[in-house]
């Protein structure tokens, strides 16, 4: 019998994100999170560790101690501390455009600096709805946004629950100030990292680093992709995490 699956959005996200995914792993229990201050989950100042414990509470809640994880974006350092802190609570992991570490340094290229994430804190404080929006097209490239496909991702974020500014604001905090690189490369579990070609936050260069950290690591680099490709082509990125996940 195939584990559960447990899906952890990024920053702005939701767990109806995870819609295509959810739906395409009919035959196995599958848990998409809300992460504090999005989705439905209220937002109480949590810290990395204290999102990691949550998450972990509510698969035990739903009966899952043992699974797989599959995480996009901030919430891939949710994932690598969710490891160090119930070290036998994953099976295997998926990555996808997400990184141990969001502001860059010289020995690790990440896609956002100190700046640019200050001035997204900054943005956060007009309509939280129209910053988002502009925040979200410019992840993904142009083919994607001429694909019918994208219309319908648009759709699915109109009917998602904005987060909130508290929310926004604390991730942002957490994506500028945390670095789990040392979590990351000890951990145990089976990983693959999915990257688009075109993800203007965890660019093709970092693929490198990350092998560094984690020899392990198998990669998928797909094709003209931004950030979100379980968005853009779930059939792609279903069928490869489905391989792995095997």
């Amino acid at each position: 019998m195939s584990e559960p699956i447990v899906f952890i959005h990024g920053f702005g996200g939701c767990s109806s994100l995870w819609q295509w995914q959810q739906d395409y792993f009919v035959d196995r229990q599958t848990v998409a999170i809300d992460l504090p201050g999005h989705g439905i989950c209220p937002w109480k100042g949590e810290t990395l560790d204290e999102m990691a414990r949550l998450v972990h509470t509510q698969c035990l809640q739903a009966g899952i101690s043992l699974t797989d994880i599959v995480a996009s974006s901030f919430g891939g350092m949710v994932a690598v501390k969710i490891c160090e802190l119930y070290p036998d609570f994953a099976r295997r992991i998926v990555f996808c455009g997400a990184l141990p570490r969001f502001t860059a340094t010289d020995d690790f290229p990440a896609g956002l600096n100190t700046e640019k994430i200050r001035k997204l804190a900054g943005q956060c404080e007009g309509d939280i709805g129209s910053i988002l929006d502009v925040f979200f097209r410019s992840l993904f490239t142009r083919k994607e946004k001429e694909r019918a496909r994208y219309f319908q991702i648009k759709e699915l974020r109109v009917k998602s629950p904005l987060p909130t500014k508290e929310g926004l604001l604390g991730v942002l905090n957490l994506l500028e100030s945390e670095d789990v690189r040392f979590q990351f490369s000890r951990l145990k579990q089976p990983s693959l990292f999915i990257v688009g070609d075109s993800d203007p936050i965890c660019p093709l260069k970092v693929v490198e680093p990350m092998r560094v950290l984690l020899p392990s690591i198998q990669v998928e680099a797909l094709k003209e992709v931004g950030h979100f490709p379980f968005l853009s082509i779930p059939e792609v990125f279903n069928r490869r995490m489905e391989r792995f996940l095997q």
